[in-house]
């Protein structure tokens, strides 16, 4: 009697090698897109990444702002190190890229001592901002000198960035005009810390609605922080008719020069007017 078991052994080793090869075709196919899709993932998250990368550096030599360039601020002005005095004027600057408004606020030690440009936002192709300086964190630790930060934010697209380190010193006092006076063709006026002292009127009987410059003040003494001024004028030139030239109202205005800035408007003080017979009794 034959083995019928003998036939049918390799029809099954066929058969278990034909199962082996599918199962492997299987595995290698589901494999395969399992792998492509880990690589798609890859790249999706690469690329929002990239859209979201940190800002670049502006000063690693590209000069050139493209609609492509990622967005970024950078601040120029103040420079880290460098000290303030409270009321001087300085300017903050700063370069930026695909960037529209900002908002610039004074930070120091991780508080934020709120806008210094106030609540409308600046358009940031201006780059520069007057800030007058102050010292708030005086009022916390009770130093006359602390170090701050410049921040400046965007909203539309969200962009902050800081300046490096820089410190403010409260002055010893502040620059103002204290009093003015007049008599008998001579001003005279008492301040702290000004660079110079003008001397406006308004004339009657003209049809000259705006002040008139009378005279710049000459600085004729210095004590410390306080300076004396004076001028010598008269408000007409010694020939008749003298009617016509009253004047209704005389001033004083102080200002202050910052260093490598322009002349800041201090205060203004008016001369004692008691009338305009007054005025001409003592300044004609």
């Amino acid at each position: 009697m034959k083995n019928k078991n003998k036939g049918i052994a390799p029809i099954i080793i066929v058969l278990i090698l034909l199962g082996v090869m599918i199962a492997g075709g299987i595995a290698y196919y589901v494999g395969k897109n399992q792998n492509n899709f880990s690589q798609n993932e890859d790249i999706l998250i690469n690329t929002e990444n990239d859209n979201k990368a940190p800002n670049p550096n502006p000063n690693d030599g590209a000069t050139v702002c493209l609609p492509t360039t990622p967005a970024y601020i950078n601040i120029t002005s103040p420079i880290a190190g460098n000290n303030y005095t409270t009321g001087q004027n300085t300017n903050i600057q700063w370069t930026s890229c695909n960037v529209q408004n900002v908002y610039l606020s004074l930070l120091s030690g991780g508080k934020n001592f709120g806008l210094i440009s106030g609540e409308t936002p600046i358009l940031a192709s201006i780059g520069t901002y007057q800030w007058t300086i102050s010292n708030p964190g005086k009022a916390f630790t009770g130093l006359d000198t602390n170090n701050y930060q410049i921040g400046i934010e965007s909203q539309s697209p969200n962009v902050m960035v800081k300046s490096g380190v820089f410190s403010v010193t409260t002055a010893k006092f502040t620059a103002h005009l204290d009093s003015f006076t007049g008599s008998n063709g001579l001003f005279t006026a008492k301040s702290k810390g000004l660079t110079a002292v003008k001397v406006y009127y308004y004339p009657t009987g003209t049809e000259i609605t705006q002040p008139s410059l009378l005279g710049s003040m000459t600085l004729t003494g210095t004590n410390g922080n306080n300076q004396t001024w004076s001028l010598s004028a008269y408000l007409h030139n010694g020939t008749p008719p003298l009617e016509g030239i009253m004047a209704t109202s005389i001033y004083a205005i102080g200002y202050n020069t910052p260093l490598g800035g322009t002349p800041q408007q201090i205060n203004q003080i008016n001369y004692p007017y008691t009338g305009a017979s007054d005025i001409a009794t003592h300044l004609y």
